[in-house]
C-alpha cells in the first residue's frame, strides 16, 4: 500500500467510525475560555475547544491535515453520507483480508 493510499484507508476510517482523539496540550492561550486541543491518533485533524464555566463549550475549530476535507468529495462538492462510508470501509475490509490470504 502507499503512503497516499493508507493516508485515504486512515481518513476514511475517522470519517466512518469517528476521530480517535488525545488531548494535548494547547499551542495557545484561548480568546474567550479555557483551550482543550485534542488530535485525531489516525488522521492528526487537530480539534481547538475553548471551555468557559461549568464546563461549557463555548467554541470549537477543527484544523485538518491537507487533502482530508477534499479527498471525498466528488466534482459537484457532494461528500459521501456515514452509511456510504461504512460500506466503503467494509468493501476496504474485504479487499484487505483477500489479499492476505493470496500471500
Amino acid at each position: 500500500m502507499t503512503k497516499t493510499s493508507e493516508l485515504m484507508a486512515q481518513y476514511m476510517r475517522c470519517r466512518t467510525l469517528g476521530h480517535q482523539w488525545d488531548d494535548i496540550p494547547a499551542e495557545k492561550a484561548g480568546a474567550f475560555g479555557d483551550p482543550l486541543w485534542c488530535r485525531c491518533l489516525r488522521c492528526a485533524t487537530v480539534r481547538i475547544d475553548e471551555i468557559g464555566g461549568g464546563g461549557k463549550l463555548i467554541k470549537r475549530k477543527y484544523n485538518y491535515p491537507d487533502g482530508y476535507q477534499r479527498a471525498w468529495t466528488n466534482t459537484d462538492g457532494i461528500t459521501p453520507s456515514r452509511s456510504d462510508f461504512r460500506e466503503m470501509l467494509l468493501m476496504q475490509r474485504i479487499r484487505e483480508a483477500r489479499n492476505g490470504r493470496k500471500r
